[in-house]
């Protein structure tokens, strides 16, 4: 009898948190909370990412629609936004005709989301897919790079090939 009353006493000191336990729980859990929480409410990273990702996109998109159309394809970046536009009459006169989204329902362009800034370029591609400077229609002669916040997208000069380094 004796070494059962000995295990009555030892299992209810195992039973439950002391108080001192439960407060240092509770508060590592609160600050791990906080932490992880302010992780993700800033929604900058993301929209930077999804902002290059769309210019990407849309410079890819201009190419290949310049290729399928026989039609110069201009992409023009500003501080803030882009724009796909093509030549009045497809190979003469300004870039002034905008390029609609696929399926028609607007024009291709986008606005940068507030804090994300982008290299100011303009360029277009021609009936072969190669990149030309818009101000004098030359060849572009090197890789033409677009800072879109901290990212990067490259633009290959003989192929017009877009990619993300």
């Amino acid at each position: 009898m004796g070494i059962a009353v000995s295990r009555l006493k030892t299992r209810k000191r195992l039973t439950g948190f002391t108080l001192v336990e439960m407060i240092t729980v509770l508060l590592l859990v609160s600050i791990l909370a906080v932490v992880g929480l302010s992780r993700y409410t800033d929604q900058s990273a993301f929209s930077e990412w999804g902002f290059t990702e769309e210019v990407t996109t849309a410079l890819r998109y201009a190419q290949k629609f310049a290729m399928a159309s026989g039609c110069d394809t201009a992409v023009m970046l500003t501080t803030g936004s882009f724009q796909l536009r093509q030549r009045t009459s497809c190979k003469a006169g300004g870039f002034d005709q905008p390029v609609f989204l696929p399926g028609g329902n607007g024009d291709y362009s986008g606005n940068a989301p507030d804090g994300i800034t982008v290299t100011d370029l303009d360029l277009y591609f021609d009936s072969t897919g190669r990149p030309r400077e818009v101000a004098t229609g030359a060849l572009t002669g090197l890789v033409s790079s677009i800072s879109v916040g901290s990212g990067s997208i490259l633009i290959e000069p003989e192929t017009g090939y877009v990619r993300r380094p």
